[in-house]
């Protein structure tokens, strides 16, 4: 089925830094770090077997946030844009709160996604007692 899409280039790139010097016990635990990374990737956008006949390409990029605020609370957000060649685009952000208790861990979670075509635009936000709902 798939033997008549031409060949395309993938591309992907992730540049990183610590933002604050990394803070570790004795013991070698991670106590506390900001880190920000800036990611890019190039693509088919390989949702089902039309895009990638219709050759819709993905041109997708952000920043992401990781701070280890204390040794057992930790943040990570991340936000990505996307656009498409046949006119379409995307705002993606994921954000996640965890305290660990020992063995144990409690964490939450928000996910948004906006989808815009030329025609519509559409909304989802996605977290624990509402999931997903569709926003208009």
């Amino acid at each position: 089925m798939f033997n008549h899409l031409p060949t395309t280039i993938n591309l992907n790139a992730k540049v990183e830094a610590a933002i604050s010097p990394p803070q570790v016990s004795p013991s070698g635990r991670l106590l506390s770090v900001v880190v920000i990374s800036g990611n890019f990737e190039q693509g088919p956008y390989k949702s089902n077997a039309r895009t990638l006949d219709n050759q819709i390409i993905a041109w997708r990029f952000g920043p992401d946030l990781y701070w280890q605020i204390d040794r057992d609370t930790s943040l990570f957000s991340s936000l990505c844009l996307g656009s498409y060649n046949d006119g379409n685009s995307e705002v993606q952000s994921f954000s996640r709160l965890e305290r660990k208790f020992g063995q144990f861990s409690l964490a939450t979670n928000l996910y948004h996604l906006e989808l815009r075509s030329q025609f519509r635009r559409h909304k989802w936000l996605f977290f624990a007692t509402r999931f997903p709902s569709l926003q208009r």
